[in-house]
């Protein structure tokens, strides 16, 4: 709920209720600052909680008659009368107490300003009934109203102040760094509908379609609009050049998901064996190698693009023999030497192709809008360069779930949104300190809504909850896991991520451990048998639970019963549902879970990459978020610390 949404202003600001409820600070001290209306604000507040009984008497006519009734006291016998009243029959607890029911009586705090100029008082110096309309009037003038989806909507203070820098200068580069919760898909719509009355041709950008999706752009109604992922911005920068091998091979279609084995890659590379690693080992470093290359600025493979995880290892030699076998890769992405011989293309290899050749956006576009820019890989923002569009990227820092987010260019003019209109001010605690200690530039305070709540339970074991809830996950073991749980208890659960590639985890998983066939999966394929799996991902917790169910004679019958059961996002608010905590960075749910892998994944992401996984994972709940009991120690460390890079304990079951 927004803050014109209130249906009561209370003459006392944020600042001033926090410093009465410090128990650091002197309690006869605060009130002797006080003047009538914060006083009697607190009076109410102490209040409140008779009220909630009484709902008859409105919150209003109490807080007037209380003025009304302290400006005799003073009038009669002096301000300091009126602070010794308050001493004695006011205590911090009570106003504690009153202060979390403001979200329920839809009462709202006022700011330092308003409440120093009094406009809420009466000549007479009692209180003006006619206020509460008029301050609502004044907010709703600042902000920016519009119509979104049939519906009439008012933007928040701070996205309207943010929408009209946009409106007097949209034909410069400009980035939003909002934290979650912001509202920046709202403001992505309302601009978009002020692009289409000043004639411009709009290109909306996000790396997945799920962020395109969540949008809910009307094409039929914003005609002027074309949305792509930045994969297919690839595919309509490359020309279609019949006389290019590199660009059909880059245009190709696929017609399966499976990975190419790295056995079929080692063969045709001619990679053989060092001293002291394998060939499984090196075809892994050699096709890392070629993805860091595809996420990076560079115009050529280099020893540097070779992972740190496999450079610390390997000597000199082998670094050098990694990156002439990665650029053979590249090369024979490019252009297969044999027509049997076709290594899948993926979205990275398309967009490096278009960023290394410097084509540009089509000239039909005016501007380029890119959402959830946090995901912006640096080919990307190299294609976006080459072209004459005005940029405007959102985003959000602390949502790049690798840790660091692409730097933008001097020219983009940087702006912060940081209130919050979907989660209550209870968040502050947790993200603040993730905030403080990541190594994110941002450092704006998050600032949750006040009339919003958002229960945060702790627990020790992780259950299936009570109520539908969006269960969060950090690999495809803890979706395997949890939707098998769900069905466990004959619950038909959402899956929020993508069905056919579960199925197929799912199925080489099964057919590994049976002994048989090879598996397909991208995150399987390298490996020919359960043992070698097993000897890798020996420390997660989920595979291990995933091996002791299929020791147990789970096999592709039980999966296929599983498997019917699995239901389509579009039902979540009504059964439980599960998903990797990277498909619901711009999504928001009533009820959510992290469950306890989200913090054994600890061990292999970095710890900014961590951080940020906790930061998406907390913030998507409205109503209730339930989370390991280690997060509150863990928030409790970085604190104390100031480091992001403690590692959280090994306190919750699963």
């Amino acid at each position: 709920m927004l803050l014109i949404d209130a249906a009561m202003y209370l003459p006392v600001s944020e600042s001033t209720l926090l410093t009465v409820l410090d128990e650091t600070a002197s309690w006869e001290n605060t009130l002797q600052r006080l003047e009538i209306p914060e006083i009697a604000a607190l009076f109410l507040l102490a209040h409140l909680p008779a009220l909630r009984d009484h709902k008859r008497l409105p919150a209003e006519r109490v807080l007037a008659e209380t003025i009304e009734s302290c400006k005799q006291q003073v009038d009669r016998d002096g301000l300091a009368e009126l602070t010794d009243y308050a001493l004695k029959n006011l205590n911090r607890q009570s106003v504690a107490i009153g202060s979390e029911l403001l979200v329920d009586f839809r009462i709202a705090l006022l700011d330092e300003e308003t409440v120093r100029r009094k406009a809420y008082l009466h000549y007479t110096g009692l209180w003006d009934y006619g206020f509460q309309q008029k301050y609502r009037e004044s907010l709703a003038s600042q902000r920016v109203s519009t119509t979104i989806d049939s519906r009439q909507f008012s933007l928040s203070a701070e996205q309207s102040r943010v929408y009209r820098e946009f409106e007097s200068q949209k034909d410069e580069h400009m980035h939003i760094q909002g934290y979650a919760g912001t509202g920046k898909s709202s403001l992505i719509k309302t601009l978009l509908g002020m692009f289409e009355t000043s004639g411009g041709k709009i290109l909306v950008l996000a790396a997945q379609k799920r962020q395109l999706d969540a949008l809910s752009i009307d094409s039929s109604s914003l005609r002027h609009v074309h949305k792509c992922t930045f994969s297919e911005l690839a595919e309509m920068v490359i020309p279609v050049d019949f006389t290019s091998s590199a660009n059909r091979n880059m245009l190709r279609k696929y017609s399966t998901r499976a990975t190419m084995p790295d056995s079929v890659i080692v063969q045709q590379l001619g990679v053989k064996p060092s001293n002291e690693f394998g060939t499984d080992q090196i075809i892994k470093a050699i096709r890392a190698t070629v993805f860091s290359f595809c996420q990076s600025g560079d115009a050529q493979i280099q020893t540097k693009h070779i992972p740190a995880s496999y450079a610390s290892t390997f000597d000199l030699t082998l670094r050098a023999v990694v990156c002439q076998y990665a650029k053979e890769l590249w090369n024979t992405l490019l252009s297969p030497p044999t027509p049997d011989f076709k290594p899948q293309i993926r979205g990275f290899h398309k967009i490096k192709w278009a960023a290394l050749n410097g084509w540009s956006v089509p000239e039909k576009y005016t501007h380029v809008l890119v959402d959830e820019c946090h995901d912006l890989p640096k080919p990307v923002f190299q294609i976006l360069a080459c072209g004459p569009q005005a940029r405007s990227t959102l985003g959000d820092d602390y949502q790049n779930l690798k840790g660091q987010s692409t730097r933008h260019s001097g020219q983009t003019r940087l702006r912060e949104m940081v209130h919050s209109v979907r989660s209550g001010h209870e968040l502050e605690s947790i993200i603040n300190p993730i905030i403080a200690t990541h190594p994110s530039g941002t450092k704006a305070r998050f600032q949750g809504n006040n009339l919003s709540r958002l229960d945060i339970q702790y627990y020790q074991k992780a259950v299936v909850p009570d109520v539908p809830a969006v269960i969060l996950v950090s690999d495809t073991w803890g979706l395997f896991e949890w939707v098998q749980r769900l069905a466990n208890q004959n619950i038909n659960p959402v899956l929020m991520s993508d069905h056919k590639d579960l199925d197929m985890f799912v199925q080489d998983c099964i057919e590994l451990k049976s002994g048989g066939g090879s598996a397909r999966h991208g995150e399987l394929f390298r490996f020919n048998s359960w043992d070698r799996l097993a000897s890798s991902y020996q420390n997660n917790p989920g595979f291990r639970r995933i091996n002791q169910l299929l020791e147990k004679g789970y096999g592709q019958k039980n999966w296929q019963q599983t498997y019917m059961r699995l239901g389509t996002t579009r039902s979540h608010t009504h059964t439980h549902a599960v998903s990797l905590i990277e498909n619901v960075r711009n999504l928001e749910f009533d009820n959510v879970m992290l469950a306890p892998d989200v913090f054994n994944a600890v061990e292999t992401a970095s710890r900014a990459a961590f951080s940020s996984a906790i930061y998406v994972g907390v913030t998507r709940a409205r109503k209730r978020l339930m989370v390991p009991e280690e997060l509150r120690h863990w928030i409790e460390e970085i604190s104390a610390t100031g480091k992001v890079d403690n590692k959280p304990g090994r306190r919750t079951r699963a």
